[in-house]
């Protein structure tokens, strides 16, 4: 347990310690001349050795002899528990002393906010306003760290207000908490004026700008910062790798990772499990392979957040056994490995060894009930996935963003309109309303359930609405046929100044779609490479084709894309297929089912297509042929699905499936 060198005389005093609670002993302050043992001492070797059982024996050795000490003990009492992971008992601590320093409150905001209570940091440091006590540098950085994990803009301007008041407004530490606070809470032109009033400016100054615009999406402007650094470290580069690798640009993550090497920075753990998931996002197993050697030959291996990224490379590459085997080796598996690999079972659609280790699992975190509800939710099962998320909170366990931001979608996939409303309700208990991706997710629930008056309404309270907020809030109108309302709020959205994304523009188009409106749908769709010059993709395209064949331009929706930028798919043809059996046509109909069963030999889709259109037209021999043709292509099709909701209770049925009824 104890792992410094010069520990071993602190052992033997821990060792007396215990002695004295076990036997009763009640030492006087008096005796402990004779038997001197440095509290403070003792607390320090526990927090070097996470040893809490060791530094409650000190606690109680210390309540026995009725020895109080001074601030300073108390607060290394304070210190200890927070650092050995036990923020109750350091509350405790922290409210019996009798008199508190600047140190009490800090290292106690501090605990709250680096253990996921940011609300209760933010609490106390408005509780240490009213004492006549004065916060340093320390405890406003601190207090700026919470607001940032909170995200929450009004109460980081308001300790802003104070720091300048206070004359720590040019403080290093403090300007460097401002912009990462500012960065976090999506103010990204606050914290660019922090960041340009610095002066001089630190690497960390440099990073955390950099960080900020890569935490708001703005890759570009973040590295052409990076390339603006006069000087550069570990931490930079790690920034850097990760903002590319997390936005799907893999290749550009491994080149900077060389570049990283060339100028002779030397990688760490992060910047390994950054690369990694460089590797896994474009599922390269040979640089992935080459990653591993790496680590091998930095003496990594036994790393378990590095071998974790390993493994989690591995899985996503579909290596799942290597995956497996890994996991196996290591030795102290922490809730970050065993997550891992009851994803990669999920992902690789395991879904059986998933449960199978989850359920071997001897303690679980939210990241544990998260993957394995998202597994089943990204495979299909909504209706087990909402039976584990009840299961979740039976056990205890308290939901978080990621937990709502996974579920949500399965009540919109399911229709599960009363599901989707009581966890609306747990999420405003949970405080969890004010945050931007959970509240555009719940949206987006309702939109698809049917309520669109009570997602406009959420959609309106939004104190921040993000590029995204607007895009499912305009795809929502697409999607129930207001096509009007979705380019009205479309063009709201441009006056806010917000730069639409071809996400915005899919919406836009099938608002189109719906309303008919054939002149407005080209008009954007012209508009989107010309204004903002976004690349047409298949989704725009498909938008286009289906707007044209419902209102019968069959043969301009040809025209259009055989003029196609890129080779049409399955889908393309597809939707004119359905626009043909809309408007009867039948000889382009056959013209376009041969190429969809070219294109998509296993598809049942155009045979049933093309077999109504005949069956419009009361041509029952064509019918047989199209049946005789899909039996001797051995191609069947897949059988339909619905959903009811009974008693907050949902119910699958499947065609043709008698087994629910013999239940």
């Amino acid at each position: 347990m104890i792992k410094a060198t010069s520990i071993e005389t602190l052992l033997s005093a821990l060792n007396h310690v215990r002695g004295f609670c076990k036997l009763g002993f009640l030492e006087r302050p008096q005796q402990m001349r004779d038997k001197p043992v440095d509290y403070l001492e003792l607390l320090h070797a526990c927090v070097v050795n996470k040893a809490l059982p060791y530094g409650k024996l000190v606690h109680a050795h210390i309540n026995q002899t009725g020895f109080r000490g001074s601030t300073r003990l108390q607060n290394a009492l304070v210190n200890m528990y927070v650092k050995c992971g036990s923020v109750v008992d350091a509350r405790r601590v922290f409210d019996q002393m009798t008199e508190r320093d600047a140190c009490s409150w800090t290292v106690m905001i501090a605990a709250y906010s680096r253990h996921g209570f940011p609300e209760e940091a933010i609490v106390l440091f408005h509780q240490m306003q009213t004492t006549s006590l004065q916060a340093d540098e320390f405890t406003l950085a601190t207090v700026l760290a919470a607001c940032a994990n909170l995200a929450s803009l009004q109460h980081g301007m308001e300790v802003h207000e104070k720091i300048i008041i206070s004359g720590f407004q040019f403080d290093g530490v403090v300007v460097n908490a401002l912009i990462d606070m500012y960065a976090k809470s999506r103010s990204m032109g606050k914290a660019c004026k922090v960041f340009d009033r610095m002066h001089p400016r630190d690497v960390v100054s440099w990073t955390a700008i950099v960080a900020g615009y890569l935490q708001n999406g703005f890759l570009d402007e973040a590295f052409k910062l990076f390339k603006e650094m006069p000087q550069r470290n570990v931490v930079s580069w790690n920034a850097m790798i990760a903002g590319f690798a997390q936005n799907g640009h893999g290749e550009s993550a491994f080149n900077l990772f060389r570049q990283m090497q060339l100028a002779g920075v030397r990688p760490d753990s992060k910047t390994f499990a950054s690369i990694l998931t460089a590797c896994a996002d474009i599922a390269t197993m040979e640089q992935g392979m080459e990653i591993h050697q790496k680590i091998i030959v930095s003496a990594l291996q036994g790393d378990v957040f590095v071998m974790t990224a390993v493994l989690t490379m591995y899985a996503q590459c579909g290596r799942i056994e290597k995956a497996r085997e890994l996991f196996d080796k290591i030795h102290q598996r922490d809730h970050a490995s065993w997550n891992a690999m009851i994803t990669g079972y999920a992902r690789n659609g395991l879904l059986d060894e998933s449960l199978k280790l989850f359920n071997e699992m001897a303690q679980r975190n939210v990241v544990s009930w998260n993957a394995m509800i998202s597994g089943f939710a990204h495979n299909g099962q909504g209706v087990e996935a909402l039976e584990l998320f009840q299961q979740m909170e039976l056990a205890g366990m308290r939901p978080d963003s990621k937990t709502f931001i996974t579920i949500l979608p399965v009540c919109a996939d399911l229709a599960a309109l009363d599901q989707g409303m009581e966890i609306h309700k747990k999420i405003i208990r949970s405080g969890l309303l004010s945050d931007v991706v959970v509240l555009t997710t719940l949206i987006d629930m309702y939109a698809k359930c049917g309520s669109i008056e009570k997602a406009r309404q959420l959609f309106d309270k939004m104190h921040h609405q993000d590029m995204v907020s607007w895009n499912t809030m305009i795809a929502a109108y697409a999607m129930h046929g207001s096509g009007n309302e979705a380019l009205k709020l479309f063009e709201q959205m441009r006056q806010f100044g917000i730069k639409p994304d071809h996400v915005t523009f899919v919406s836009v188009l099938s608002a189109c779609n719906h309303a008919g409106l054939v002149d407005e749908g080209y008009r954007y769709f012209n508009c989107m490479s010309q204004d903002y010059y976004i690349t047409p993709t298949m989704e725009h395209y498909i938008c286009m084709v289906d707007l044209l064949g419902r209102v019968g331009h069959l043969d301009e929706a040809q025209d259009f894309i055989n003029k196609m930028l890129m080779k049409p798919d399955a889908v393309v043809w597809g939707c004119l297929l359905g626009a043909c059996r809309m408007h009867n046509s039948i000889e382009l109909a056959e013209s376009v089912a041969e190429r969809l069963f070219d294109l998509d030999p296993q598809s049942a889709a155009p045979y049933v297509l093309l077999s109504n259109i005949y069956a419009a037209a009361s041509r029952w021999c064509e019918i047989e042929k199209v049946r005789k043709l899909l039996k001797d292509r051995g191609i069947k099709k897949t059988p339909g699905c619905s959903w009811i909701e009974v008693n907050k209770q949902v119910h699958a049925f499947i065609t043709g499936d008698i087994s629910y009824l013999q239940k």
